[in-house]
């Protein structure tokens, strides 16, 4: 199993039957840590969609929170979905460095939950759809979001090239 030719074919958690499974049908910490990793991957593959081809690329962009920052602040993903992937990354944190009380019914986590904005704006709460159903239906709106942001974006153009004094002088030579 090649998991980087993996991670650059993969376009979405929803549509991979077997992760959103997991999503769905697992342990709390399990679905937190399985859509914090497809949005992560979902990140790199925006981030690597649009950037020139160099070394570095991957450093500049090498964790969750520097992707996040990183599409934002190349206006690749908009404002609500960088608070929603913020949010989702402190709830992914907790999940993955707290060995006990974890899951959707601690207070801290129903607070994170809450303040999804895509939910907020979709309508949707922790009383009325319940926490996990609410985490789950956001995770499915920044799905969709993050593919169609991924299917619009576009290779980055490379400046042309601008000759100097310096390197004319070396060319004559």
């Amino acid at each position: 199993m090649n998991t980087k030719a993996d991670n650059a074919n993969f376009q979405s958690l929803t549509k991979n039957e077997e992760l959103w499974n997991e999503v769905l049908n697992t342990s709390d910490r399990n679905a937190v840590l399985v859509a914090g990793s497809a949005m992560d991957v979902l990140l790199e593959n925006i981030l690597q969609k649009f950037l020139l081809e160099r070394k570095g690329v991957r450093k500049i962009a090498s964790n969750f929170s520097s992707r996040i920052n990183a599409c934002y602040l190349l206006g690749l993903i908009e404002e609500d979905e960088y608070s929603d992937l913020n949010t989702l990354r402190a709830i992914r944190n907790i999940f993955a460095h707290r060995l006990f009380n974890c899951s959707f019914e601690e207070n801290e986590i129903k607070n994170l939950v809450d303040k999804f904005v895509l939910g907020k704006q979709s309508g949707i709460s922790n009383e009325e759809a319940g926490v996990k159903r609410h985490f789950s239906i956001v995770m499915i709106i920044l799905d969709g979001l993050l593919g169609l942001r991924f299917a619009a974006t576009e290779k980055i153009k490379r400046p042309q090239t601008i000759v100097t004094g310096r390197q004319r002088k070396k060319k004559e030579v």
